[in-house]
């Protein structure tokens, strides 16, 4: 039996469009994993910014050495769009959402979760979607016991800033307290504060300073 061969012409735009949703959701704890935030704006922005520079790419030559005024006009305003569009989009609300940094527990649910959404649209797959679901929200609602045990609880944490005291003092969903979160030292350029300490708070969702 000869296999079909698979063209880009078969492809539709829906299924790219499908694809790339899917890449982006399945990315998004990878970035609050690694960056502490996740940032909805920059997904839309792509679609834009994906046509502008494959414009750019044929019209930049086409302008610099055939000199055609029309082509360098579009040139230069794609340029602009694409040089002045961040700063604009960074003024947005909710442009980043700092979030704190996910537990193993809760990516490997989020994947889960995924995985179940697409064995579920094959029907010979529905068992395997639904044993893999109930696996997922049982992974949910273990990490979600253990968060409600301790949300009464006052946590004092303790950052090695190399000096000064760098202590935090949390209570989930109330109020957080910081005492001496460093700075540059008299030996040293190095800034404990923003290097360390910062990306501490960042990192366990401390983003409102009482």
């Amino acid at each position: 039996m000869e296999r079909e061969k698979i063209s880009l012409k078969n492809v539709s735009r829906k299924q790219i469009l499908s694809l790339w949703l899917t890449l982006l959701i399945a990315i998004l704890p990878v970035q609050a994993f690694f960056f502490y935030q996740i940032i909805p704006f920059a997904y839309l922005l792509s679609l834009i910014y994906i046509p502008l520079i494959s414009t750019l790419f044929y019209t930049a030559p086409l302008g610099m050495f055939l000199k055609i005024p029309f082509i360098k006009h579009i040139s230069t305003a794609i340029t602009f769009i694409l040089l002045n569009m961040p700063k604009r989009a960074m003024k947005l609300p909710f442009y980043i959402i700092h979030v704190p940094q996910p537990t193993i527990t809760v990516i490997l649910a989020y994947y889960l979760i995924l995985a179940a959404f697409c064995l579920y649209q094959n029907k010979k797959s529905r068992f395997a979607s639904a044993l893999t679901s109930a696996v997922a929200v049982g992974l949910v609602f273990t990490n979600l016991f253990y968060f409600c045990q301790d949300m009464d609880k006052l946590k004092i944490e303790f950052v090695n800033l190399s000096h000064g005291d760098g202590a935090v003092l949390s209570i989930p969903f109330g109020e957080t307290i910081i005492i001496d979160g460093g700075g540059t030292s008299a030996f040293s350029d190095y800034d404990y504060g923003k290097n360390i300490f910062i990306p501490y708070l960042k990192r366990n969702g401390h983003t409102d300073i009482d």
